[in-house]
């Protein structure tokens, strides 16, 4: 038995087993650091590898990494940045790089910024992905995420070029034949998008649309489907219009029939009272000054205006068929969900003033835009 152990620590079992114990620690635990370090340097010189090889398929796929980017800003939290930067004035300039399609999209409520991170609760930062030439969420808990993921258009699965392209090409009226030849993709990847697009304006044209005043041009119009299983000379849908001559505005409803009983009531719906009528001399608009409504009529079997009075015409309802059945049959044959169309096209017309077709398509797609965030807010506000 030891009486002093400090000076008989070496003959003590337990000591020494300590002892040789703590030992072979420090043995592993050195050559764990060495492992370690060896496997620290092989992760860096693969992510170098892997970034290189990020780099080259986004250059193949067509991404444009933006040069004038300093590299040290890649690094830092860019939403003052997107929030900053100058986008060109034209759209066509936009969705030919990358980088300005993001910021558009960004800085006109298509995407909305993410604060927190869903799975900490923390503040998230914007950074730019150099291998994509996109943006990513980051969080100090090392959750990462791209910027268009957890959003509306996280279910397309489509970047933000292609998002605003599919945008622009639908609203300007392009085939479907079309859109697929230049993103050379299949109609799954842009028909959805196109649905969305027609709900969002379709809802906020008739939520939105204000009583017509003054002067309007009423009349009805059939739309016949150019599908070669239609039987000859079948009418496939009625339509009702009706024009506002002081601020340009037309409205048009798909209606059972012709009759009195049913085009009444929507005057009714879309006129303020003692709105000025103007139409064709079809019978069931006979009993409208019986309504408070004053009307006024023109003879299209004899004439296209009234020869009494040179105001008293249908021509601009008229034209506006025309535009309507064009603008329609190239993008929907078959008359499918022909009533969102239609609100598509009278939403549109409002853009018609101006004087060229860019400055046009810019005003559709700000105005899109304008819309598209007041759909995201009542969708917060369902899901709320």
């Amino acid at each position: 038995m030891i009486t002093d152990h400090n000076k008989d620590k070496n003959k003590c079992n337990h000591c020494i087993d300590s002892a040789n114990v703590k030992n072979e620690l420090l043995i592993v635990t050195k050559d764990h650091l060495y492992t370690t370090e060896a496997l620290d340097k092989e992760e860096q010189r693969l992510y170098k590898k892997y970034m290189k090889l990020r780099k080259r398929r986004a250059l193949a796929a067509g991404y444009k990494v933006i040069a004038t980017i300093d590299e040290d800003v890649l690094r830092v939290d860019m939403i003052d940045n997107v929030l900053k930067q100058e986008i060109p004035n034209s759209i066509f300039s936009v969705i030919t790089d990358q980088y300005y399609s993001s910021c558009f999209m960004i800085q006109t409520g298509l995407v909305q910024l993410k604060k927190h991170c869903s799975q900490c609760a923390g503040k998230v930062g914007l950074y730019f992905d150099s291998g994509i030439g996109d943006f990513n969420y980051k969080c100090k808990c090392g959750e990462m995420w791209n910027y268009l993921d957890k959003t509306i258009w996280k279910d397309y699965n489509l970047d933000s070029r292609r998002i605003l392209t599919i945008l622009i090409m639908f609203l300007t009226g392009c085939k479907p034949i079309e859109i697929k030849k230049l993103l050379i993709s299949s109609s799954r990847e842009y028909r959805p998008l196109e649905k969305l697009i027609k709900k969002v304006i379709s809802e906020y044209f008739v939520r939105n649309l204000p009583k017509f005043r003054g002067v309007v041009e009423i009349d009805e119009s059939a739309f016949r489907s150019k599908s070669k299983t239609r039987a000859k000379n079948k009418v496939d849908k009625w339509v009702f219009g009706l024009y506002e001559r002081e601020r340009k505005i037309v409205y048009m409803e798909i209606v059972k029939n012709r009759r009195e009983s049913t085009l009444i009531p929507i005057i009714q719906k879309i006129c303020e009272p003692g709105t000025t009528i103007i139409s064709d001399q079809w019978g069931s608009y006979n009993k409208l000054p019986d309504y408070g409504f004053p009307h006024y009529t023109v003879d299209h079997s004899r004439f296209f205006v009234n020869p009494h009075s040179r105001e008293i015409h249908t021509q601009d309802i008229e034209i506006s068929w025309g535009w309507a059945k064009y603008e329609i049959r190239r993008q929907n044959r078959i008359m499918h969900n022909l009533q969102e169309y239609l609100h598509l096209f009278c939403w549109k017309r409002q853009f018609k003033e101006y004087q060229d077709k860019v400055t046009e398509t810019t005003a559709l797609i700000k105005g899109f835009c304008e819309i598209f965030k007041d759909y995201q807010m009542r969708e917060k506000k369902i899901e709320n």
